[in-house]
């Protein structure tokens, strides 16, 4: 059975809740955080696990209390490390994509061969056939 362990601030981008982390039952132990708006994460990670034990708080109230405020102003001006690390991140993006090569069919040349046997052989059996005509007539 999972027992609580304590509170952080929810690490996904974007999200202001305070997460409940638990500790999961069985072997490994490990922690997981339960947001009521992102849901859960149960992430195994040693960096994560290192991160959750590292910023753990005891009550709700702590990690209130441990918040850094941000005023209107703050927000309203992005950073310039944050709009350089989304220029780098878009320009990585555009790097990934890989040229689209056209596959070689591998099947081509054996089907090929077999539909000109089969053209051969219908051709040969009317040429026959047209010839013992020939001959009756």
């Amino acid at each position: 059975m999972a027992e609580s362990v304590g509170f952080i601030q929810c690490d996904f981008k974007h999200c202001e809740e305070i997460v409940e982390v638990k500790k999961a039952g069985g072997r490994r132990g490990t922690l997981y955080t339960i947001c009521p708006s992102c849901g859960t994460n149960q992430g195994t990670g040693t960096n994560r696990q290192t991160w959750l034990n590292a910023n753990l708080k005891a009550s709700r109230e702590e990690v209130e209390n441990s918040r850094p405020e941000v005023t209107e102003e703050k927000a309203a001006e992005p950073n310039k490390t944050e709009v350089s690390s989304e220029q780098e991140q878009a320009e990585e993006v555009a790097e990934v994509k890989p040229e689209i090569k056209p596959k070689r069919l591998e099947a081509a040349p054996p089907a090929l061969l077999g539909i000109m046997a089969l053209l051969v052989t219908v051709v040969s059996a009317f040429l026959a056939t047209k010839k013992s005509k020939e001959k009756t007539v």
